[in-house]
């Protein structure tokens, strides 16, 4: 999967006419769609970035960061463990808790996509719908 750079998400508006928070503040006014409106978003199968060349822009969220703090809390236990100090954590190698795969790491971050368009439905109009294509 190709990965979007910041600057090429920053043009993605102008260049192929994506979705800004601009259209999302016009299509809110224009549709009366209320302040305490789920917002729901256009599921995608994973066959468009496998197959199709689509992009994410990815960022180090909630899992991220939580395996780099088992990393840090798991090299800090090896440390007082060779230090002679009694173990913070119960296991017995520390070291099977280290993740250092790069690729594993990379694919734990967050993966975000352009949104194409809001769209309006008659029936379901106290909801605000994002999709990421046409």
């Amino acid at each position: 999967m190709k990965k979007l750079t910041k600057e090429e998400i920053l043009e993605y508006s102008t260049k192929y006419h994506y979705c800004t928070v601009g259209d999302l503040k016009k299509h809110i006014e224009q549709y009366n769609i209320p302040d305490t409106a789920p917002v729901l978003v256009q599921r995608i199968e994973d066959v468009y970035y496998e197959k199709h060349g689509w992009s994410s822009y990815l960022k180090e969220g909630e899992m991220f960061h939580n395996i780099v703090n088992m990393n840090e809390n798991m090299k800090e236990e090896i440390a007082r463990r060779e230090r002679g100090e009694k173990p913070k954590y119960s296991m017995d190698d520390p070291s099977k808790y280290i993740v250092e795969d790069e690729d594993f790491l990379n694919d734990m971050k967050d993966q975000y996509s352009p949104v194409w368009c809001a769209v309006f439905y008659k029936d379901d109009e106290n909801i605000l719908f994002l999709d990421l294509h046409y």
